[in-house]
């Protein structure tokens, strides 16, 4: 070790850099205070320079000796991981010092007014001891750059920080430390921030975590350089003020404190250059609308929230490639889509809602019909001519922004169009001219932007399947146009925009599929399930339900899906439900059902709420459903004789036709009323057994004469009445 230290003494005196690191010394060198009166004998008075650079880390020395102020040209000096306990004046005065590194040792007291002498300094660091307080002195070192106080015992920084001082005995005040570039404070004791660190305008980092912060009001108003900010794991229950004007700032961390809220006004300054965003571990309830105005934005981490939805706007940010959700109760998003990661999860949030201003909208893909002989809407004629032949039109995805008007002009297409598909077109609104297809059983217009709902939908006679998903309606779309005449079996209304069910919707009596899912529906009460008598799957997940209301009336219901939704409790009556084979309510904050019993299926469901209800309970629940059955029945249809059915034995039966009729004609008002329900009742009939499937010849022209006979009945009934 002697040979290695003569050399570096040696390498020292030619160089300047005295290299001592890891040497396992016990006391500072005093050679190196006098470093000239120890040359060798080979050794020139004129080849020796001036000593400027110490490294004496990783040893073990507990003091500096007094001497090394004769060392006047020392600029940098580095002596962590030793045991010094404090530090002699004579290191004060050494103006020439640029570079000074005391972390890692065993200085446990405040430090020193002198600090303040080190004019020239540029950099210090005083990680990892046992300070208490810093003077207000430390206004004076002027050109530091970096402070690294990390590790320590501080309550307080001194409020001098950032105050203004004069220089040269004018009177124009500059900040003082206003070239402090870098301020690290992490893990110390930190109650609260002095205001004056807002006028430290050169700041581009700063770390204050892991303290007993609070707020930070207006400790960032000034600091437009600010570029990365790490609040975490303090107790700020206040979101921080960034920067008024210029802001600037790259990377905030605010994760493990106790914010509920966000403060919108401030958070949308960051949104020119906020690349990441660290939320995890608060207390939020809801992210505001205003998140996805941070167009810039990469990384979000939401993690271990409270929160039950996000903002739809999130689907639009482009550069965002890390979206981190887990630990909230996302009732609103299922379990499925938000483990499939960032990119399936921002397609999901852009079919809930349309970009947020000043976010533009991803691009779409634009893809029209090939071909030859394309009309000024851009679809090929011969698609016309084969959905003439084959009943179907499908126009999916092709961005046509309306329905070619020629659509309307081809009356065999009108006259044979079964199926319509309309979905991702890009429409506004549904044609009026939708009442022209008379055999259209099939209406399939999702992904639009719809907002309401013409006229000729409810009155089309032959529609069977309505599918309107990931549409902006709303309840009001629907008014109350539902009527009993309707032979609609499956309505799709999900994500779109209800906050209750549509009006009339008990008239629905063929419905037998009911979709609701990621809508804003919060109850079910007021709805006469039980006029629903063909209703046989329900879906209303994903929605804001506190009330099931008596769905558990209707008749034959078989499948209900009431996930990711408000519900306290689970209807017992559900129990009763003879015909429910799937009950899925998980995503709720209910107590009916354990969560051990909900683990094991719909049957332990059904058994478990049937057990709660007592026998007497039971009877008055059952005989209460029998009698809001019987008052839900529609009136009585007029008795017919069957028609003789001729068709081969290998063709499926048809129901017998019932004959018209002819009822007893009457001046009384009502009477006339009750005839021409029943007759609409006989018709709606007859309509049915029209489409059936494998119907001979014969038998369709008996049901279409028999038809004809109970339309012009209820014509003639009507000009009576």
């Amino acid at each position: 070790m002697q040979r290695d230290g003569a050399k570096a003494f040696r390498n020292a005196r030619r160089t300047g850099f005295l290299a001592l690191a890891a040497r396992g010394l016990v006391n500072f060198p005093m050679e190196a205070c006098q470093l000239q009166d120890f040359m060798d004998a080979d050794e020139k008075v004129w080849e020796c320079v001036d000593l400027t650079k110490i490294d004496l880390s990783h040893n073990e020395i507990p003091w500096i000796p007094s001497d090394i102020v004769n060392i006047t040209g020392l600029a940098y000096l580095k002596m962590c991981h030793n045991k010094l306990t404090n530090l002699p004046d004579e290191l004060f005065k050494m103006t020439s010092l640029g570079y000074l590194d005391l972390s890692n040792n065993l200085l446990n007291s405040a430090m020193p007014v002198l600090l303040g002498k080190l004019s020239s300094l540029k950099e210090l660091i005083l990680s990892f001891n046992k300070i208490s307080s810093l003077p207000d002195s430390i206004e004076q070192l002027i050109n530091l750059e970096a402070l690294y106080l990390d590790d320590n015992s501080l309550t307080t920084l001194p409020t001098t920080i950032g105050m203004e001082i004069a220089l040269m005995n004018s009177k124009m005040g500059l900040g003082a430390l206003q070239k402090l570039r870098v301020l690290n404070v992490q893990n110390n004791q930190l109650n609260a921030i002095p205001q004056s660190l807002s006028q430290l305008r050169s700041i581009a980092t700063l770390d204050l975590s892991k303290n007993k912060l609070t707020s930070l009001d207006g400790c960032l108003k000034y600091t437009t350089a600010l570029k990365f900010v790490d609040l975490r794991q303090n107790n700020l229950i206040k979101f921080p003020q960034l920067p008024e004007q210029g802001c600037c700032i790259d990377s905030l961390f605010l994760g493990c404190n106790q914010l509920e809220s966000i403060d919108e006004v401030s958070l949308v300054r960051g949104q020119h250059y906020l690349t990441v965003l660290d939320l995890r571990d608060n207390k939020l309830t809801s992210l505001p609308d205003s998140t996805a105005q941070l167009y810039r934005l990469k990384t979000l981490d939401i993690s271990n929230n409270d929160l039950s939805d996000l903002p739809p706007g999130l689907g639009y940010l482009k550069e965002l490639n890390h979206l981190l959700v887990d630990g909230n109760s996302m009732r609103a998003i299922r379990r499925s889509i938000i483990s499939s990661g960032c990119e399936a999860l921002k397609k999901y949030l852009r079919t809930r809602g349309k970009p947020p201003a000043g976010v533009d909208a991803l691009e779409e893909e634009m893809d029209e019909f090939a071909g030859e002989g394309v009309n000024m809407m851009g679809v090929n004629e011969n698609v016309f001519r084969e959905a003439a032949a084959s009943g179907v039109l499908d126009f999916t995805g092709k961005l046509l922004r309306a329905v070619p008007e020629a659509t309307w002009m081809l009356e065999p297409l009108v006259s044979n169009l079964s199926t319509l598909n309309l979905t991702k077109i890009g429409l506004s609104e549904l044609p009026e001219q939708l009442g022209l297809c008379l055999q259209l059983h099939t209406l399939i217009a999702e992904e639009n932007q719809l907002e309401s709902l013409p006229q000729a939908i409810f009155q089309m006679p032959s529609l069977i399947h309505v599918r309107l998903r990931k549409n902006s309606l709303t309840e009001a779309a629907f008014g109350d146009n539902f009527t009993s005449r309707m032979k609609l079996k499956e309505l799709d209304l999900r994500n779109n925009a209800l906050c209750a069910l549509p009006q009339n919707i008990y008239r629905l009596k063929a419905l037998y599929t009911l979709l609701l899912s990621y809508n804003r529906i919060s109850t079910l009460d007021n709805v006469p399930w039980i006029a629903l008598s063909a209703l046989s799957i329900v879906s209303i997940s994903d929605n804001k339900l506190t009330s099931l209301g008596t769905i558990y009336e209707a008749p034959v219901l078989s499948s209900l899906s009431v996930e990711n939704n408000n519900l306290q409790q689970i209807p017992a009556e559900l129990g009763l439900c003879s015909k429910l084979k799937a009950l899925y309510i998980n995503g709720n904050p209910q107590r009916t059902v354990r969560i051990s019993t909900v683990n094991k299926g719909t049957e332990a469901i059904l058994d478990y709420l049937k057990n709660k209800l007592l026998p007497e309970e039971i009877e008055q629940i059952l005989q209460n459903r029998q009698n809001n059955y019987l008052q839900a029945l529609p009136p009585s249809p007029i008795k017919a004789a069957p028609v003789k059915n001729d068709k081969p034995k290998a063709q499926a039966p048809v129901p017998s036709t019932p004959e018209v009729a002819s009822p007893q004609v009457t001046k009384d008002a009502s009477n006339s009323s009750k005839i021409i329900s029943e007759l609409e009742n006989t018709i709606a009939n007859l309509e049915s057994q029209l489409e059936a499937v494998g119907l001979s010849a014969a038998k369709r022209y008996a049901l279409k004469k028999d038809l004809a006979k109970a339309r012009a009945e209820k014509i003639r009934e009507s000009r009576k009445a």
